[in-house]
């Protein structure tokens, strides 16, 4: 935990840092596969990334909703802020997902339905790099990309 500062509200039954704006966001890259509109041909790409690199697919619980077009969390999530709408992933690490490529462009939106096939969120520039050179021998037109994502709470 960090020291006490100015900056630290102290509550009841925790310590609650309260942060800038600026240090509730993490400049990392971001490993893409490929992208298009076709959610599966994405998510069965994201199969071959695992066969390549080992790394887990974690789709959240979230899947293609025909009715609503949209990458979605389950209607009866137990977040039931988030139940039945898109949740971007935040985690970083080694990590197949489908993710809408504009989260990481614009940070709020999904405008666009452009999909990606996330193969990781990394802080490091070369442990980037060196997963997308691993999945272009068979996946050429994957590729790296610096951006910022949001740390802080998402309620």
């Amino acid at each position: 935990m960090k020291p006490l500062t100015d900056s630290t509200v102290l509550t009841k039954d925790s310590v609650v840092e309260d942060f800038s704006e600026e240090e509730l966001w993490q400049e990392c890259y971001v490993v893409v596969a490929d992208t298009g509109m076709d959610y599966y041909a994405l998510r069965g790409m994201l199969d071959g990334v695992k066969a390549i690199t080992g790394q887990e697919i974690d789709t959240l619980g979230r899947y293609y909703d025909a009715a609503k077009d949209s990458v979605i969390l389950p209607v009866d999530d137990e977040d039931e802020m988030w139940a039945g709408a898109y949740y971007p992933r935040w985690a970083i690490g080694p990590s197949g997902s489908i993710e809408y490529l504009d989260i990481y462009r614009k940070h709020e939106d999904t405008s666009s339905s452009m999909l990606a096939a996330v193969a990781g969120l990394f802080v490091e520039k070369r442990e980037a790099d060196s997963t997308a050179e691993l999945i272009r021998k068979q996946y050429n037109k994957a590729w790296v990309m610096k951006t910022q994502v949001y740390m802080g709470c998402m309620h």
